[in-house]
């Protein structure tokens, strides 16, 4: 057995291995969370070590050794380690942030609140000689008497629960209930009246890259915590398309539902029950939001189906489902209800988007766009809705940029470039910045245009780099190096090292939003629309609440319409998850959006890639989209 010494996080950790594993397998395993935003496929450039004393080899099979007191930067990802010992140490800027700042990110529409899960405190008829009955009879009928509605139904836990909660209730027992497919079912059952306890519920967006949730009381839909992780996927795969390549197989299947129940989910309740003083036992219900392919890696289902034609999911429309199937560390009888999708590429997250904005209620035309990292959108023209997603991956939350991060504690979350090139930043919290979140990249591309800084290609001014003392030669992801902006020194950094932006992380981002532009201009062209001609542009998604509009227009990634038409509804999935939780016209509400919905496949637009070509200029190649 082989051992490994690994430093990072402000802890060592000893570890074993076996074989010839990748030095980035060997951190994962010893519990760091590395970031290796590209899967491990050595271009993201995110999971750098330093090699200290030992034996490796690059995947390519060149031997190399480290002497004592020597270090060696390698991605950890090219590296595999082949001698009896080795010593890693993991710099702060390889290593994912795990908590975000979390805000009042969604907002909930007007409308009737009744939880779709409910506490009944019944006090059953007791037994006698003459009329002894049965203790499951007798329950049934007292909550007939409470107004529980027919076809109910019980599992095998609770009925053998059943005599001991009566006895220990002295005849009273509190009854939990929730819907299933036809009728209610008990899902729990408690000695005594509890129903003025809380009753916790949990909702969340299961995005490609982060994953939010909320702990509820169903009782009066109060928020008791919210909590956010990156989606721990993302240590194999960043985006849909990789995934999905990524699951050959059931291991791999496997290997994704757990990264996402067992890494992300169950961490996220287990945090926010502790921040409501609650066991995640408690919880006996729960409803998610996200696309079609991390629905399917959530309940361990391969997506390779929708990665090839003719584009085909298993599901779309998923039945209440079991939630210690799934891997959920939850109540025994908790269940899980999904958000419908409306097709492989175009999700319950954008269904969820549209029934919180209550977009089709009004009279159009109206876009909603949700810029994450599948840019899901649709067009509301008061009597079709057109709906469409496009690949814009997750440049704009954190990743896939040399020095991005999520919206943490430490982050720049505005920037702004004074006459000398001195820079006014904003950082959350009070701690010495550690990168730039996707607000702050937005800020960073429009004053760095607006000012001349970069050109409409993506260019840094060397020269006045160079003249103001921001220019860095940076290390490239496959060796060489690469010309950058120095943000923050390394003096003033709370990383090791300097915070800078590559031109490399500038093509990722006007990759991001050329994506996203071009999908939302196909569609109106596709609707005989045009930008001037909306009533309303809706924004949904948690990033949507904190972006500076007017930089993004700047650069190209939003439309040239009036403020005053724009409506910001933050994070619009996680609203429907919640809604359907305590909205009792939400699974109704998703399915007449379902059947209203007509899909754009992007892909056969003609104009489409001629659009994205343009979009990836600042602000645009065509000198018809924006003023210069």
């Amino acid at each position: 057995m082989n051992r490994v010494l690994i430093e990072g996080a402000g802890r060592t950790v000893r570890a074993d291995f076996e074989g010839r594993p990748t030095a980035a397998e060997v951190v994962f395993d010893a519990g760091f969370a590395l970031d290796t935003a590209c899967g491990g496929r050595g271009i993201c450039g995110r999971c750098r070590l330093a090699l200290g004393p030992g034996r490796y080899e690059t995947l390519a099979g060149r031997a190399f050794e480290v002497a004592d007191g020597e270090e060696r930067e390698m991605l950890g990802c090219r590296v595999r380690l082949v001698g009896p010992s080795a010593r890693l140490r993991v710099p702060d800027s390889s290593l994912i942030e795990q908590r975000a700042q979390i805000h009042e990110d969604y907002v909930l529409p007007e409308g009737e609140r009744r939880p779709r899960v409910r506490r009944v405190a019944v006090r059953p008829v007791p037994p006698t000689l003459e009329n002894p009955g049965d203790a499951y009879e007798r329950l049934t009928a007292a909550l007939r008497g409470a107004a529980v509605a027919d076809g109910l139904s019980c599992p095998l836990e609770i009925l053998r629960r059943l005599p001991g909660a009566l006895e220990d209730g002295g005849g009273t027992v509190t009854v939990t209930l929730g819907p299933a497919e036809t009728g209610d079912a008990i899902v729990d059952i408690e000695p005594g009246d509890t129903t003025a306890s809380p009753l916790p519920v949990v909702a969340a967006d299961i995005g490609t890259t982060t994953v939010v949730c909320v702990l509820l009381d169903a009782r009066d839909g109060r928020a008791l915590a919210r909590v956010s992780r990156y989606n721990q996927q993302i240590r194999k795969a960043d985006d849909v398309a990789s995934r999905i390549s990524f699951c050959d197989g059931p291991e791999e299947v496997d290997l994704m539902r757990r990264l996402v129940v067992e890494e992300t989910l169950n961490p996220l309740i287990h945090e926010a029950c502790v921040r409501a003083g609650l066991a995640p036992s408690r919880v006996l219900r729960l409803a998610v939001a996200g696309n079609t392919t991390m629905m399917h890696l959530l309940a361990g289902v391969s997506p390779q189906s929708i990665g090839r034609a003719p584009f085909q999911a298993a599901a779309l429309r998923w039945p209440p489902l079991p939630a210690h199937a799934i891997g959920l560390d939850v109540g025994q009888a908790a269940r899980l209800d999904i958000v419908p999708s409306i097709s492989a590429y175009v999700g319950g997250d954008i269904v969820a988007d549209l029934y919180a904005a209550r977009l089709t209620e009004g009279e159009g035309p109206a876009l909603l766009v949700d810029i994450g990292t599948n840019g899901e959108m649709a067009l509301w023209d008061g009597g079709r809705l057109r709906v469409t997603a496009t690949a814009a991956g997750p440049a704009f939350e954190g990743a896939g940029v040399r020095y991005g991060c999520r919206a943490a504690a430490g982050a720049i979350e505005r920037f702004r470039w004074n006459d000398d090139l001195s820079a006014e930043i904003k950082v959350i919290g009070p701690h010495a910045p550690v990168g730039l979140c996707g607000s702050a990249l937005i800020d960073f591309l429009a004053d760095s245009f607006r000012i001349g800084l970069l050109d409409e290609v993506g260019r840094f001014d060397l020269e006045r780099l160079r003249a103001a003392g921001r220019y860095v030669a940076a290390p490239g992801p496959k060796g060489g190096t690469q010309h950058a902006c120095r943000i923050v020194s390394g003096d003033e950094s709370g990383i090791e090292g300097p915070i800078y932006v590559t031109e490399g992380d500038v093509a990722e981002l006007l990759k991001a939003k050329a994506a996203v532009y071009a999908g939302l201009r196909t569609l109106l062209s596709v609707g005989g629309r045009r930008p001037c001609d909306l009533r309303e542009l809706v924004l949904a998604g948690g990033f949507a609440r904190h972006l500076n509009v007017e930089n993004a227009q700047r650069i190209g990634l939003l439309p040239p319409i009036p403020p005053g038409r724009i409506r910001v509804i933050g994070n619009g999935a996680l609203a429907g998850a919640v809604l359907l939780l305590t909205d009792p016209r939400a699974p109704s509400g998703f399915e007449q959006i379902r059947a209203l919905a007509e899909t754009v496949e992007l892909n056969l637009v003609t104009e489409f890639a001629g659009r994205y070509a343009d979009a990836l200029l600042l602000p645009n190649g065509d000198p018809g989209e924006f003023e210069r």
